[in-house]
């Protein structure tokens, strides 16, 4: 009887902290010791299962988090979960499907986007996005080999720093920055926050580096013509209208980037069927290998990222500050339309933070 008491104990601990669970990690293996190691010069860089150990480590064990397996992506009910985590990266990786995200696990996360659900996408799975119909064009996609670095990889958050391009905007203080540290990028001078440091690393980039335009007829890509649909790096229009047709906002390009271009850390807001946000990081500095001087950086940014996306993050912060302010917001600090608002999330509603 003691013993069927103490099962039963068990089993009600598992389901409640299980219920508790509010973010997941889509996981690509059978667990995470499966994940290749992709050893270089004799050391076990194994990115993928390191940030799978961290979030375990830090979600799982604390209640918070929970695996998210592929067939239950594929087919399963993630409305309990706010944000999950989709992280691939994998050196000679030809696709998604190599890695078992196939259309099956990428239809299932846009219903999920669709139903509200929030996604944080890092390096190569960032052709989700693409694939489920919210972006009309893959990103661009790169997959080098390791080798040593001779510098550091950073994440710059200071776009149109070129004179003629309508001044410079300034994401730094964007709340999925806070706590990270700080150097001066020498071409340009600006605070940029290192990511990878001159140790092992790859070259796994996978971030928005073509600006192309919306047609608003197909939803897709309209064809690159010079001057319309693809504008020069020089003129204030290759970001402005780029954000403008997709409904997104860039919040950092790569560390020595003086201009608009190369947008890899990037918000896709809620969008026509899609009520949800997608978080994307696609930058190869963004590295979670063993070797790698500032993974603190990363893991801050990881966690700054899931709490904004789970509605824990301070990104609201900007709009309460005038209780004058009429509106709706998320907590991305971006207005939202009264009829695309989603029961459960939580919204900024003229000043006042309510479950809607």
């Amino acid at each position: 009887m003691k013993k069927f008491f103490f099962m039963m104990a068990l089993a009600t601990m598992v389901l409640s902290v299980h219920a508790e669970a509010t973010i997941g990690y889509l996981l690509t293996v059978n667990n995470k010791d499966a994940f290749p190691a992709e050893t270089f010069e004799g050391v076990d860089e194994k990115p993928e299962y390191n940030a799978a150990a961290w979030f375990e480590a830090n979600y799982i064990e604390k209640g918070i988090g929970r695996y998210v397996s592929l067939p239950e992506a594929a087919m399963g009910d993630l409305s309990a979960l706010k944000a999950i985590w989709v992280n691939v990266d994998r050196v000679d990786l030809p696709d998604l499907e190599t890695a078992g995200v196939n259309a099956d696990v990428v239809a299932g996360l846009k219903a999920y986007v669709e139903n509200g659900g929030n996604l944080f996408v890092t390096k190569q799975a960032n052709n989700i996005i693409h694939q489920m119909g919210r972006m009309g064009f893959a990103p661009n996609w790169a997959n080098g080999g390791y080798h040593m670095g001779g510098d550091n990889w950073s994440i710059n958050p200071y776009l149109a720093l070129w004179e003629g391009l309508g001044g410079v905007i300034d994401c730094s203080e964007h709340p999925i920055y806070k706590g990270l540290v700080t150097e001066v990028q020498p071409d340009h001078g600006k605070d940029v926050f290192p990511m990878v440091g001159a140790n092992a690393r790859t070259d796994n980039n996978c971030f928005w580096i073509d600006y192309f335009r919306k047609d608003p007829e197909t939803g897709g890509k309209m064809e690159a013509t010079e001057g319309y649909t693809h504008y020069d790096n020089g003129n204030p229009l290759r970001l402005s209208e780029y954000e403008a047709d997709w409904n997104l906002k860039v919040l950092g390009v790569w560390g020595q980037v003086q201009d608009h271009c190369s947008g890899g850390l990037v918000v896709f807001n809620p969008e026509g069927t899609f009520k949800g946000t997608i978080i994307s990081c696609g930058f190869a500095a963004y590295q979670w290998g063993t070797s790698n001087l500032f993974i603190d950086n990363v893991q801050k940014l990881t966690a700054n990222a899931l709490e904004i996306l789970a509605g824990k993050g301070t990104a609201v912060e900007n709009v309460t500050a005038d209780k004058t302010i009429k509106g709706v917001y998320n907590l991305l600090g971006q207005q939202v339309e009264r009829e695309n608002m989603v029961r459960g999330n939580i919204y900024i509603v003229d000043g006042q933070k309510i479950v809607y």
